[in-house]
């Protein structure tokens, strides 16, 4: 087992070395986590990806009913993405494009 205190690094390191697999084993890991730490660890980790594809999913998985993202989840998503060199100016982009649409939820 991962170390609590490292398990952000962790699975962020794997997530940002990886590809679309380890992608999705952790997405998978966090539709079956019940531990609501696990969940948000995870959540925030998914946006440390490399591939601008990915991220540009999972940031319309934040908006998209039924994606498996909660709601009040989607500014953890929209945050994890931001804060990835990679994703800065594509969460930008997707917050002028899908402004109104954000302000509808």
């Amino acid at each position: 087992p991962v170390d609590v205190n490292l398990k952000y690094e962790t699975y962020c390191n794997a997530i940002a070395d990886g590809g679309e697999e380890e992608w999705d084993f952790a997405w998978k890991r966090y539709q079956n986590s019940h531990v609501a730490t696990e969940k948000s660890t995870i959540l925030s980790s998914l946006g440390c990806t490399k591939e601008v594809w990915l991220l540009n999913r999972y940031l319309n998985m934040s908006i998209t009913p039924d994606s498996g993202v909660r709601i009040q989840d989607g500014s953890r998503v929209m945050g994890s993405v931001a804060q990835n060199t990679v994703g800065r100016y594509l969460t930008f982009d997707f917050l002028r494009q899908e402004w109104e649409r954000l302000n509808k939820l």
